[in-house]
């Protein structure tokens, strides 16, 4: 049932990796004939695959128009132990070109409880406290949190939301639909074919009893029309929009 573009690139990207090469060794650790060629045939296989054809998953996905758009900021994450402590990690968040904190200081950030800053790198240099200034574009700063905050820090650290290109506009919608609108009026406005709808059902209600695990770019055709999921927060679709028959 997907559209033959995410058809085309879900084959494309069938990248070989190191299961093929572990597969590999077990001719040779049973002593079979020629066993050392199966394993240079598939190394190399594997080798001309990530150099040929990986550079080109992120310009395939760019050429197909299967690309996503997403708000979320560049982030990484280490787990971290404390004495006697679990489930704390040490989050790095790179302050980006469309932050919505660019300008404002790490002193004055509004951090959920229990969570510390640990450093502020500009330029791969660490900073002394005493010389933390606004947010500029490329910043670091790195933060201690419990697991249960992450979605905390991922909502105040996330990017301004961009205008969406013509092209896709027409592949993710013309509007924006709130997730707990009424279902049954979203079909009334819209003249949506909905097959068993339920009285004062909620948008993203009705898509988790259609979509059992949605992640962002997900979509429900309903009749002419299809509602895409565009962001997902604290496991829970949060944005969706609406795209019309062209």
């Amino acid at each position: 049932k997907f559209p033959r573009k995410e058809q085309a690139y879900i084959s494309w990207v069938g990248l070989r990796g190191s299961v093929p090469i572990v597969l590999a060794t077990f001719p040779w650790m049973a002593g079979l004939e020629n066993a050392e060629l199966y394993f240079n045939v598939a190394f190399f296989i594997v080798l001309v695959s990530l150099i040929v054809q990986g550079w080109t998953v992120g310009p395939m996905a760019h050429a197909l128009g299967v690309v996503v758009p997403t708000p979320t900021s560049e982030v990484h994450r280490m787990e971290f132990d404390l004495p006697g402590q679990r489930g704390y990690e040490i989050v790095s968040y790179r302050i980006s070109a469309r932050s919505q904190l660019l300008d404002t200081s790490p002193l004055h950030l509004d951090l959920p409880r229990k969570v510390s800053i640990v450093c502020f790198a500009r330029r791969h240099k660490l900073l002394h406290p005493s010389r933390w200034s606004t947010f500029k574009h490329g910043d670091f700063i790195s933060l201690l949190t419990h697991q249960d905050q992450i979605s905390e820090l991922d909502a105040l650290f996330r990017r301004r939301d961009e205008p969406l290109s013509a092209k896709q506009i027409i592949r993710f919608g013309e509007f924006v639909v709130a997730a707990d609108a009424p279902m049954d009026a979203l079909a009334e406005v819209y003249g949506l074919s909905v097959p068993d709808p339920i009285q004062g059902e909620q948008v993203k209600g009705y898509l988790l009893r259609h979509l059992k695990r949605p992640v962002v770019g997900d979509r429900l055709k309903l009749g002419l029309c299809e509602l895409f999921i565009t962001e997902i927060e604290n496991g829970e679709i949060s944005k969706l929009r609406i795209r019309l028959p062209h």
